[in-house]
């Protein structure tokens, strides 16, 4: 389990590049928004009133749950107008990406295929920080699902098209929070997700029930050294058991270790599975 939770520590190979994009995109952003604001320091100026236009691109922000603050990272399409229902996804980073700088989250992963290729995600893209890489996403339940509705209440969000993917520590917390909430998820995308072995019972099959009405597409390498591709497989194989509907995707990188993120945020009909999957009460 130590390596599990020690997951992403590698994840800075193309940092230096990805800073860059981010510093760019965000300037962009700020360019062509008329009054948005953006600031190193999260503030929640950021937030939409009648009379402002909304920022675009990155915008850093904060939430307070409990007392601490943690920062976030909300991505806004240049085409964002609040007369329209949007689809939001929720990103879940990995160990790499936990502290309280508030940005490191949105270069890795989900954020990264973003700045390449805005145009595939006509959507806003909510990505929270935990701040220890030690401690896993179920640990920061109540700042998760308090972030989501802060955002759910300032930003013009269609409530069926909510989704959630999350790599490596975001895999597992894709897999947690989607059985823990299935009513407020339209789908799900785990990455080189995991399930919780330091627990003295396994919890897989109830985790697959939780989550067993709703679509989901699993992504993970075979070569993976971290997680085993067989934490995954586990999860799958738990969620055919109980009756899943629709059938989970899965999908093996060959040869792929630990990052298997870059390949399944690329997939071309990712987007359109998250983005049209809508909530259906029905199938809970």
């Amino acid at each position: 389990m130590r390596r599990i939770q020690l997951a992403n520590q590698d994840c800075w190979r193309c940092g230096s590049l990805l800073w860059a994009m981010l510093v760019l995109v965000c300037a962009g952003a700020l360019a062509g928004c008329g009054s948005g604001v953006a600031r190193d320091v999260p503030v929640k100026e950021a937030s939409v009133t009648s009379d402002q236009r909304p920022a675009r691109g990155m915008v850093f922000d904060a939430f307070t749950h409990e007392g601490v603050t943690y920062p976030y990272v909300l991505y806004v399409p240049r085409a964002y107008s609040p007369q329209t229902k949007w689809p939001l996804i929720v990103f879940l980073h990995g160990s790499g990406e936990s502290g309280r700088d508030g940005q490191k989250q949105a270069i890795q992963g989900l954020g990264s295929n973003v700045l390449w290729n805005a145009d595939r995600w006509p959507c806003l893209i909510l990505m929270p920080q935990k701040p220890d890489h030690g401690k896993l996403w179920p640990n920061y339940e109540g700042m998760v699902m308090g972030v989501l509705a802060e955002v759910l209440e300032r930003y013009s969000v269609d409530r069926d098209r909510v989704s959630l993917t999350g790599m490596s520590q975001g895999g597992h917390g894709t897999f947690w929070f989607g059985a823990k909430h299935p009513d407020v998820w339209s789908a799900l995308a785990p990455v080189c997700g995991f399930v919780d072995s330091n627990r003295a019972t396994d919890d897989t099959d109830a985790l697959a029930t939780g989550m067993k009405g709703l679509p989901i597409w699993a992504f993970h390498g075979d070569a993976d050294d971290v997680v085993p591709v067989g934490q995954t497989q586990k999860v799958i194989d738990a969620l055919r058991r109980a009756g899943a509907a629709p059938e989970p995707r899965f999908t093996v990188y060959p040869g792929v270790n630990h990052n298997a993120w870059d390949r399944a945020y690329a997939e071309p009909e990712l987007p359109t599975f998250l983005l049209r999957s809508r909530n259906d009460a029905t199938r809970r």
